[in-house]
């Protein structure tokens, strides 16, 4: 191994890089399989939060609160172990600015020290959805954000490069944020109490996992 392995490993920084791989893999896997894919990105109010870490929770409770929303769209009793196929599928990152390269108003900025989140959002083929999910994500961005603290939601389409999109959302994750950070949703049924669908609804742990993140794929 060499010396940069080494001081990768130590630092951490091979893991993370192999997370962020990994679910790039896992959603270039679903784009192929049908899924359209979106580069979601959630700018916040002020986060009436003590600690950083409060700060993301309060971020990942509005994204839940969201994401039910347009569950629903997707599926009508989307709790139903049988409807969880129908659902999308979205993984978010908090992140923070990085000067160089992201493009945020100073307005951004100032708000939780530019504390915000971005995710990828996979929407199955069959489905009760009928519309193009950008253009109806825009169209209804008062409804989906009424009673959360959300000031906007912005959804583009990945026509190309899924996974370095994948890489970009997830950048500060075990970077200049922790780890435990990510938000994976639909959550695992195993996380409300419920046992069934395992195998189906797991929830990634690990690098390892991703690929078969609420997918019917075996490992090999």
């Amino acid at each position: 191994m060499s010396k940069k392995c080494v001081e990768d490993f130590r630092s951490g920084s091979a893991r993370v890089e192999g997370v962020a791989s990994s679910y790039g893999k896992w959603v270039e896997d679903h784009i192929a399989d049908g899924y359209t894919g979106y580069l979601v990105t959630f700018m916040f109010k002020n986060l009436y939060a003590g600690t950083q870490a409060g700060k993301i929770d309060l971020m990942h409770k509005d994204i839940e609160r969201v994401y039910s929303r347009v569950a629903h769209r997707f599926a009508h009793h989307p709790d139903k172990p049988s409807q969880r196929r129908y659902l999308p599928l979205l993984v978010a990152s908090p992140d923070l600015p990085v000067f160089k390269t992201d493009k945020m108003s100073v307005a951004d900025v100032a708000l939780n020290d530019g504390l915000h989140e971005h995710g990828i959002l996979l929407a199955p083929m069959e489905s009760r959805f009928r519309y193009e999910l950008a253009t109806w994500v825009r169209e209804n961005a008062p409804w989906l954000m009424k009673d959360t603290r959300l000031q906007r939601i912005h959804c583009v389409r990945l026509d190309t490069a899924p996974g370095k999109a994948t890489g970009y959302a997830l950048k500060a994750n075990g970077r200049s944020l922790p780890e435990d950070s990510l938000l994976v949703l639909p959550k695992a049924l195993s996380e409300r109490g419920q046992s069934t669908d395992r195998g189906y609804d797991e929830a990634v742990r690990s690098a390892q996992g991703c690929s078969l993140l609420r997918t019917g794929r075996k490992s090999y």
